[in-house]
C-alpha cells in the first residue's frame, strides 16, 4: 500500500509515533508531507520513498514557492497514486479535508485534545463538516480523547477507534539495561566517596524526615517541550521548594520550546539557577539512565505520554499530575494497584507535587520497589506490536470501505493539492 503521511508541527511524541509507523508498518511505502524540521532524517528510513516539504512555521504552512509537487516526475502534471492518506493532528486535517478529493481513503489520528475557546469551537464545526462524506476512520490515542471528540462531533462517533501508543520490547530492554549500568556506576562512586570520608550532601532535618538510604545529590528530570502547559515551570518550582526544604537537588531538563527563558528567569528568581541544567533535546536512553525521579507535571495530554512510558520501562519513578489519559491505563480493570505505580497529584497543585517528590526521595527503597513494578507493568501494557497491528487493520478497513462506495479503487492522482496550495 502506498501511503501519504501528513503532519504539522511534530515535536516529541507525535514525531516519535510517526517514525514508529514508518519503521513498523511492513510492506507499505510512504511519502511524508510536513515542515522541513519534521522531515529531517526521515529519508534514511527504507520505507520512505519521498519527502514533501511544506515550509513555514507558527502553525501555518506558507506556500512552498515552486510550481509542482516535489515528488512528481518532471512534466507528468499529476500527483502519483496513493492508496491512503494518513493525516495527524487538527490543523493538518483542515488542509487535507479542504484541498483533497473526498473519494480518497483517509485515516485521521488525533494526538492532542481539541483546541479550546469559542472561536476554536466554531472552527472545529467547520472542520467536522469538511470531514463528512468521505471514507474516513479517526484514531484517538486514548479513551478520554475519543469521548471528548464524540461529544463535539456526534456524527463522527461511529468512525472513532481508540489505538494507544506503545513501545517496542527492544526499546524497553535497552532503557532498563542502560539505567542499571549507570546507576550501579553511580552507587560505586558514592561508596568510594564515603570510604574516603566525603559524606554525601544532605539535609540534617526535613519535613518528612532524614533520607535513608542517602542519595548523594537527588537528580530530578524533565523531558519534553519547554512550554508552560507541559509543566516545565512547575518542575522548576518543585526544584525550588525542595531546595528550600533542605534537599540538595538538581533539575536536568531535556527539550526546547518557547518558555525556555521563562524557566531560566523563574529559577533565577527562586535562587536555584545554578541547580537548573538545560540540555536541549535528549535521547531517552541516556537521559533516564542519569536521573532519580521524572517530573511530568503536564496539565493536559491527549494520550498516555511517551515520556512516562519510557520512564516506567527504564525503572525511573514518575511524579506528575493525575490526568484522564493516564488514569484510564493505570486503573484498568484486572490491573489492581496500577494507580500506585505512579506518584500522581491533582493537576496544578505544585505544593502537593513537591511533597510527593520529597516523599519519594525520603522513602527511597519503597519508591524503588514501585518503580520495578512499574517497569513490569510497562512491558505488559505498552505493546508497539499491538499498536501497529491496530493501525494496519484500520488502513485496510478504510480502503475496503472506499472501494465499496466507489465500486472500484480510487483513481490515481485525484484532487491532491500541491504544496503551493496548502496552508496549515
Amino acid at each position: 500500500m502506498r501511503v501519504l503521511q501528513v503532519v504539522g508541527s511534530a515535536e516529541g511524541g507525535l514525531r516519535r509515533h510517526l517514525v514508529q509507523l514508518l519503521r513498523g508498518l511492513a510492506g507499505h511505502r510512504f511519502v511524508v508531507a510536513g515542515p522541513p524540521a519534521v522531515l529531517a532524517g526521515l529519508d534514511a528510513l527504507p520505507a520512505v520513498e519521498a519527502l514533501w516539504p511544506l515550509p513555514g512555521g507558527g502553525g501555518s504552512w506558507a506556500p512552498a514557492g515552486h510550481g509542482r509537487e516535489p515528488w512528481a516526475d518532471p512534466g507528468d502534471g499529476q500527483s502519483p497514486p496513493f492508496d491512503l492518506v494518513h493525516v495527524h493532528g487538527w490543523r493538518p486535517a483542515w488542509a487535507v479535508f479542504r484541498k483533497m478529493a473526498p473519494s480518497w481513503p483517509t485515516v485521521w489520528t488525533l494526538h492532542t485534545r481539541p483546541p479550546a475557546g469559542v472561536l476554536a469551537r466554531l472552527w472545529l464545526g467547520r472542520l467536522f463538516r469538511a470531514a463528512e462524506g468521505r471514507p474516513l476512520r479517526v484514531i484517538a490515542v486514548s479513551e478520554s480523547l475519543a469521548r471528548e471528540v464524540a461529544q463535539l462531533w456526534p456524527g463522527g462517533a461511529a468512525r472513532l477507534q481508540v489505538v494507544r501508543n506503545g513501545l517496542a520490547r527492544e526499546e524497553m530492554d535497552a532503557l532498563a539495561q542502560r539505567r542499571r549500568r549507570e546507576q550501579a556506576a553511580r552507587l560505586d562512586w558514592s561508596a568510594a566517596s564515603e570510604a574516603q570520608g566525603e559524606a554525601p550532601e544532605g539535609p540534617a532535618k526535613h519535613p518528612v524526615g532524614p533520607r535513608e538510604p542517602p542519595i548523594p545529590i537527588p537528580i530530578l528530570g524533565y523531558l519534553g517541550r519547554l512550554w508552560a502547559p507541559k509543566g516545565v515551570l512547575d518542575a522548576v518550582e518543585v526544584l525550588a521548594r525542595l531546595v528550600q526544604a533542605g534537599w540538595p537537588a538538581v533539575l536536568v531538563v531535556g527539550g526546547e520550546g518557547p518558555h525556555r527563558e521563562a524557566a531560566v528567569r523563574l529559577a533565577r528568581n527562586r535562587g536555584v539557577a545554578e541547580r537548573l541544567h538545560l540540555l536541549g533535546w535528549q535521547e531517552p536512553e541516556p537521559f533516564f539512565a542519569r536521573i532519580d525521579l521524572l517530573l511530568h507535571p503536564s496539565r493536559g495530554e491527549g494520550g498516555f505520554p511517551y515520556t512516562i512510558m519510557e520512564a516506567m520501562a527504564a525503572g525511573v519513578p514518575v511524579v506528575g499530575y493525575r490526568l484522564p489519559a493516564i488514569d484510564e491505563v493505570m486503573a484498568r480493570p484486572g490491573r489492581p494497584g496500577g494507580q500506585e505505580l505512579l506518584h500522581l497529584v491533582p493537576p496544578g497543585d505544585r505544593a502537593a507535587l513537591s511533597r510527593r517528590c520529597a516523599l519519594c526521595l525520603h522513602q527511597a527503597e519503597r519508591t524503588a520497589r514501585q518503580a520495578e513494578a512499574a517497569a513490569a507493568f510497562a512491558r505488559e501494557t505498552f505493546s508497539l506490536e499491538r499498536t501497529l497491528g491496530a493501525v494496519e487493520g484500520i488502513y485496510r478497513q478504510v480502503v475496503r470501505e472506499a472501494a465499496a462506495v466507489q465500486g472500484e479503487p480510487a483513481p490515481a492522482g485525484a484532487g491532491l493539492a500541491g504544496p503551493d496550495q496548502v496552508r496549515i
